[in-house]
């Protein structure tokens, strides 16, 4: 590895690459740039504009809603459904209870039970056998030092 280092060291010789620097935004001939003077655009801006007095006839900007239904027909409908219908029985399968393979058991628990354990805890003991593989693995000829 100590030459792996010197390679890096010493550098690598590269060839000269030619590029072509599209950065640039793309422009069409025929347009013209010219340069405004941006404290009297803004004051402009700020100035406001007088505007024109517009005689308006009609109000376009209310939303066009639909004519109301005719107060008969109101009536009819109303009057159907008072009357009301007879229905057909139809019947349903229920596929929301759970699917559990064939052969499979479960027992009812003592949810009270079973929550006084969880409140209760368990007494956890500690293993004998640890292989603490958390340190990092540094070879012998490594130098650890502070970075300056």
């Amino acid at each position: 590895r100590p030459a792996l280092g010197e390679e890096i060291v010493k550098g690598a010789e590269l060839k000269k690459a030619e590029t072509v620097d599209k950065s640039a935004p793309a422009i069409d001939s025929d347009v013209k740039i010219q340069k405004i003077d941006k404290e009297a655009r803004l004051n402009e801006i700020s100035s406001g504009a007088e505007l024109k007095h517009v005689e308006t006839v009609k109000d376009a900007s209310e939303p066009k809603l639909p004519a109301a239904a005719k107060p008969e027909d109101i009536k009819a409908v109303v009057s159907e459904v008072a009357k009301g219908t007879d229905l057909k029985h139809v019947e349903t399968v229920d596929k929301a209870a759970p699917v559990l393979e064939e052969g499979t058991s479960f027992k009812k628990i003592d949810k009270e039970a079973r929550l006084n354990a969880i409140e209760k805890g368990v007494e956890l003991s500690k293993p004998e056998d640890v292989k603490d593989r958390s340190d990092p693995k540094i070879d012998a000829d490594v130098k650890i030092g502070e970075n300056p």
